[in-house]
């Protein structure tokens, strides 16, 4: 079934786009400061940004595949925003994380996996040894794998970057 992968697809396009909409507003509220309202454009930017993912892509997410699997997906948010954040990727935002946030942010993959796969419209009770093969051959379950793939290396290189950036200037703190 491949419209499960492409609701997959919108759901963290949608995730994506609202995190750099609201990493711009971050921007915009310092940059931004005192300037009067109207004259705001970096936050009405981001405001319309964030408005046309929501408006757009989540619905799209959720017509090609299950809410059981979109909601959980929104936990990508927090991921995204820690890696974009991290290496300052949007408008220069950089903000520090140490092995604790990184493994904060692992263990926020794993639990979006684990939703996805075991909760709520699973079409299951409960989880047991003989329904675990089953299960982790769903979409939903393979396309949430594909996902952690994709996330778990990301994040590790993220770790690893940060080591070396620390022995090169000499373990600033952040």
């Amino acid at each position: 079934q491949p419209a499960f992968l492409l609701g997959m697809a919108f759901g963290l396009t949608s995730r994506l786009v609202s995190t750099v909409a609201l990493l711009i507003q971050k921007f915009a509220a310092t940059r931004e400061a005192g300037v009067p309202l109207y004259k705001r454009w970096r936050l009405f930017t981001a405001i319309g940004l964030n408005a046309l993912s929501e408006i757009t892509l989540s619905p799209l997410a959720i017509y090609y595949a299950p809410l059981a699997l979109i909601a959980p997906l929104g936990g990508f948010g927090v991921i995204f925003n820690a890696v974009l954040a991290r290496f300052g990727c949007v408008c220069g935002i950089r903000e520090g994380m140490s092995r604790r946030d990184w493994l904060s942010t692992g263990c926020i993959t794993v639990g979006v996996a684990l939703i996805a796969m075991s909760g709520p419209g699973a079409e299951h009770d409960s989880l047991d040894l003989s329904a675990t093969e089953a299960i982790l051959l769903r979409p939903q379950a393979l396309g949430v794998s594909l996902s952690m793939l994709i996330s778990l290396p990301e994040m590790c290189l993220g770790m690893y970057l940060e080591m070396c950036i620390r022995n090169v200037l000499g373990n600033v703190p952040g």
